[in-house]
C-alpha cells in the first residue's frame, strides 16, 4: 500500500475539528528543533549513545514485536477521513 500524503494547514484543521485547537495551535503549529544542550548544562558528561537511525529502528521493532502495539483507532481514522474530504472540497 502506498501512502497518500495530504498537507492540510493547521487553521483549516481547527475550523473543521475545533476540538484539536489546543493541541495544534500551541507548540505543534511551528517547526521546531530539539537538542540536548540543556541537559548538558546540568550534566556535562551526558552523551547520547544511540544514533537516531538506530533508535528509530529499535522503536519500529518494538511496535512490530506485538500486534496490539500496531493498532489504530477507528475514530482517529474517521476524523482524518473527514478532514481530507473537507479539504478536498474546499
Amino acid at each position: 500500500m502506498t501512502a497518500r500524503l495530504v498537507h492540510i494547514p493547521t487553521d483549516f484543521i481547527v475550523r473543521v475539528a475545533p476540538e484539536l485547537r489546543g493541541g495544534l495551535l500551541g507548540d505543534k503549529a511551528h517547526s521546531l528543533l530539539f537538542d540536548n544542550s540543556k541537559i548538558r548544562t546540568f550534566v556535562p558528561d551526558f552523551r547520547a549513545t544511540i544514533p537516531f537511525r538506530d533508535g528509530i529502528r529499535r522503536t519500529v521493532a518494538w511496535f512490530d514485536e506485538r500486534r496490539e502495539r500496531r493498532r489504530t483507532l477507528a475514530e482517529n481514522d474517521q476524523l482524518l477521513d473527514r478532514l481530507i474530504e473537507a479539504y478536498a472540497h474546499g
